[in-house]
């Protein structure tokens, strides 16, 4: 009978102890149940990485060559010189093969920097080409003439007096200087914005190198 007894109580004692193991888990044990209960973080990230993906920012990035590097057709425009006479922006185009308009002022220094490369390019391309026609956004006609004479900016230059409202520029859109835009000879826009060394490589590019 104690025999008995003592094997019925030994049964449940070492029945409520694997029951217990089976409902307690080691810390590990829970991480793994939790895993298995939801999605890992690499299943989230393969599964969910291109949703994510912001497509607007995308189509603006493939939007903004249209919209700077394809520039259409130049607007024309009959205007007048320092010197009174007319300037008409077709029939100048279709006697050259291209032409540079160039927006400056003698009161901004960065267009005075620009000086040197447009008299390298007047000097150099003239006879094989390049017209190149200044648009001064003085407000007085003399500050334009003598910045232009003493600088030799030997071409013609649009003058109104209006400032930031000539009518070219506003025409064109210009709201900084110094500023070029660059034609063909079907007033086709080129090329924008360039200065310096780089206007002169375009030029180059497009006429060929100067000759010495």
């Amino acid at each position: 009978m104690m025999r008995y007894l003592f094997l019925t109580l030994l049964c449940l004692a070492v029945s409520l102890s694997c029951g217990g193991c089976q409902e307690k888990s080691s810390p590990e044990d829970e991480g793994a149940n939790q895993s298995e209960s939801s999605p890992a973080p690499e299943t989230d990230l393969s599964s969910g990485e291109e949703p994510e993906v912001d497509t607007g920012t995308i189509d603006d990035r493939a939007e903004q060559p249209v919209q700077v590097e394809t520039l259409g057709v130049a607007p024309t425009f009959v205007a007048v010189d320092l010197d009174e006479n007319t300037i008409d922006l077709a029939a100048e185009a279709k006697d050259a093969d291209y032409v540079l308009l160039d927006f400056w002022a003698s009161w901004c220094g960065p267009c005075r920097g620009e000086f040197p490369y447009l008299r390298r390019l007047q000097a150099g391309y003239e006879d094989k080409g390049l017209r190149i026609i200044g648009v001064s956004l003085d407000g007085d006609r003399d500050d334009a003439a003598n910045a232009a004479e003493q600088n030799g900016l030997d071409y013609p230059h649009v003058f109104d007096g209006g400032v930031w409202e000539n009518e070219v520029a506003v025409l064109y859109g210009i709201r900084s200087i110094p500023a070029t835009v660059l034609l063909d000879s079907d007033l086709n826009i080129v090329a924008k914005g360039l200065r310096g060394a780089e206007l002169e490589a375009k030029i180059e590019e497009l006429l060929g190198p100067v000759e010495e």
